[in-house]
């Protein structure tokens, strides 16, 4: 039993075995549930969008085998290191890891434990962003400034203080360009499985562009010398083995910015989960390997693996793209697909007909959609 579950981040935010998701997000899950074909399995024969007690709960109800469903223990874990203060010490490394920063965007993210530390961080950075720890997908994020704090603002930063502890703020930047790597973590190693570029409505996600890797990084290479992103790539590996390896097992994305000064955010979050980026990366590689005439395996073993692509040499740069500690960059085979033509997009809408109005123009369905869906993924 596979179960698309969009509503893990609540689900880690509440904390409770008994919490009951919003109707929305379980029809979400239900309509899309088609997109488990894309996601890898990891601790279990069970694939799940993200592993939490819901989860677990409703495998267990169905009559899964205890034996084959990880621990709460280790769902425990996951809770602990889907925290933002991991990715805020992920970012730490990094900067403390490159000599001249230069090129870097210090967000500056703080985890502020009262109201007065809110209040005066925000004061401090004029333009702020504040956010849940527990939160993901562009929910439990509010925009704030000195001159604009709400009864709204202050009512939602005391309930996150008594729920879980403390609030996340950062220094709000303007984005030119959002991106994300994709690792999975094995039991014994950290694999880099590729680069995505993804889109935003508000701070939602909204679409994913189908590319190759070279293709992927040929653009961020319009921001930053590839040797500069390849090297914060590798800190963010090398920080992810020493924190998560042989404590959790599975897909890591971990998402990042180009701002308008055309400098790198790194490590804004890390998706302790599965995501669309990573489904992203698996649809291209499966779609060009397709169009290439047969599927193609990579170091990784896995069906639809692509062939790696120099790109990075070819910028003129001296390391490529396939290089580093963590295996297969998953690099796409492009021949006879459009590489960097595409989008992999979530539609959300009010009603069937509205939805099947937005998917008129889409070249490839893969999953939701149905008669009475109001949700799907599609390729456009």
């Amino acid at each position: 039993m596979d179960i698309f579950n969009p509503d893990h981040d609540l689900c880690l935010a509440n904390g409770s075995a008994s919490f009951v998701p919003p109707a929305t997000a379980r029809q979400f899950g239900q309509d899309c549930s088609a997109i488990m074909e894309y996601v890898l399995p990891d601790v279990s024969p069970h694939k799940v969008w993200g592993w939490d007690r819901i989860v677990l709960g409703r495998l267990l109800k169905s009559g899964a085998d205890p034996s084959q469903l990880p621990s709460e223990a280790y769902l425990d874990t996951v809770r602990e290191l889907s925290h933002r203060r991991y990715a805020l010490s992920c970012r730490e490394y990094v900067f403390s890891k490159i000599g001249n920063p230069g090129f870097l965007c210090d967000i500056a993210p703080y985890e502020a434990m009262t109201m007065d530390s809110i209040i005066s961080t925000v004061n401090e950075y004029a333009d702020a962003l504040l956010k849940a720890p527990w939160s993901g997908s562009g929910k439990g994020i509010r925009k704030v400034r000195p001159d604009s704090w709400t009864a709204s603002d202050r009512g939602w930063c005391a309930k996150m203080l008594d729920r879980q502890g403390s609030v996340m703020v950062e220094r709000r930047q303007k984005v030119a360009l959002d991106f994300s790597l994709q690792f999975r973590m094995t039991p014994d190693r950290l694999l880099f499985e590729g680069f995505a570029i993804f889109e935003t409505q508000g701070c939602a996600y909204n679409a994913n562009l189908l590319a190759s890797n070279g293709h992927i990084l040929g653009l961020l290479s319009a921001y930053s010398e590839t040797k500069d992103i390849l090297r914060v790539r590798d800190l963010v590996g090398e920080y992810l083995e020493t924190a998560f390896l042989g404590r959790y097992r599975g897909v890591l994305g971990v998402d990042m910015f180009f701002s308008e000064e055309g400098l790198l955010a790194p490590c804004i979050e890390i998706n302790v989960r599965n995501n669309m980026g990573m489904v992203s990366r698996l649809v291209y590689d499966r779609l060009a390997s397709e169009y290439a005439g047969g599927f193609c395996a990579g170091a990784s073993g896995r069906a639809g693996a692509s062939v790696c692509t120099d790109a990075s040499a070819r910028a003129g740069a001296g390391a490529s793209v396939c290089a580093g500690d963590f295996g297969r960059s998953g690099a796409g085979l492009s021949a006879g697909f459009p590489d960097g033509q595409l989008k992999m997009r979530v539609l959300n809408a009010s009603s069937p007909e509205q939805l099947r109005s937005s998917l008129a123009g889409a070249r490839t369905i893969l999953a939701g959609g149905g008669p009475d869906a109001l949700h799907a993924v599609a390729i456009f």
